[in-house]
């Protein structure tokens, strides 16, 4: 059974994923495309990869989130579904 603490963990372990898979990619992203040639220049990448990285991962555990929401759903349609049918099939006999 699904029950609300499962799924906020499922939740908080895939947006712990999510963040950190999406850092890593703009990160490189970021680094393999930009020319650093002074410290300043490192700092102003740093800085900007940042608040891009931040801003990706948010959308992206957004995303996460409303995927996990839409199978907690799906599943509870399911079982709902199924509950229904085995209900039916008890008063027909």
């Amino acid at each position: 059974m699904l029950t609300s603490d499962k799924i906020k963990i499922a939740k908080m372990a895939a947006q712990l994923i999510t963040t950190i898979s999406v850092g890593k990619v703009t990160r490189d992203i970021i680094t393999n495309n930009t020319n650093v040639e002074t410290t300043a220049d490192a700092a102003k990448v740093w800085a900007g990869s940042f608040v891009i990285g931040g801003m990706v991962a948010e959308q992206a555990s957004e995303h996460v989130d409303r995927r996990i929401d839409g199978f907690v759903d799906w599943i509870e349609n399911r079982k709902a579904t199924a509950k229904k049918a085995a209900n039916e099939y008890k008063s027909d006999r």
